[in-house]
């Protein structure tokens, strides 16, 4: 009986090493930062460009006690006025593709700066948007909202990091299944 113990211990101890091996493997591969969600028990994963830097559009994901995948995106407007967004026109490589938001978009006044912000839950149809967008040699964004539109440029950095968090996020989907 003591060493039917022994040897549970060991494997759970060794499960558990083994996970936080793989995150750290994981963090240092796709230049990404974790953080775990005490409460929730999700460890989300970010991209080290977009935990301090004011992003445009970024991906994030979490990986669940019960070894599920959630998949976020975060669309970020920084101005000195609100738009009051309505829906975001992406233009890559020459080709319209509309998202319009299915939650409400958030917004945070600071002092001198507006941040209205969608962060939301992704399907499968957003995911292959951010698929096209981390592909893209030219990807325009437009911000459409009730009080008119701005266009911005998608830079390079943005979408070497989208592209690094889908990556990360099918080593962890494939891990997962193992």
């Amino acid at each position: 009986m003591k060493k039917i113990i022994r040897i549970t211990a060991v494997l759970l101890l060794s499960v558990s090493l083994f996970s936080f091996d793989f995150n750290k493997d994981l963090e240092k591969k796709y230049n990404l930062k974790a953080e775990k969600d005490k409460k929730s028990g999700i460890t989300w994963f970010k991209h080290n460009s977009c935990v301090k830097a004011s992003s445009r559009i970024y991906l994030y994901f979490g990986i669940t006690k019960k070894k599920g995948l959630v998949l976020r995106m975060v669309i970020n407007y920084f101005d000195e006025d609100r738009l009051f967004i309505n829906k975001y026109i992406f233009t890559i490589e020459d080709e319209e593709h509309i998202l319009t938001p299915r939650e409400q978009i958030q917004f945070i006044e600071a002092e001198e700066l507006t941040c209205e912000y969608y962060d939301v839950m992704i399907n499968q149809d957003e995911f292959a948007l951010l698929q096209k967008i981390a592909q893209a040699e030219e990807v325009k964004l437009r911000y459409v909202g009730a009080k008119g539109f701005k266009r911005v440029k998608i830079h390079k950095k943005a979408k070497t990091a989208l592209e690094d968090v889908l990556n990360a996020i099918q080593e962890v989907a494939a891990h997962i299944q193992e």
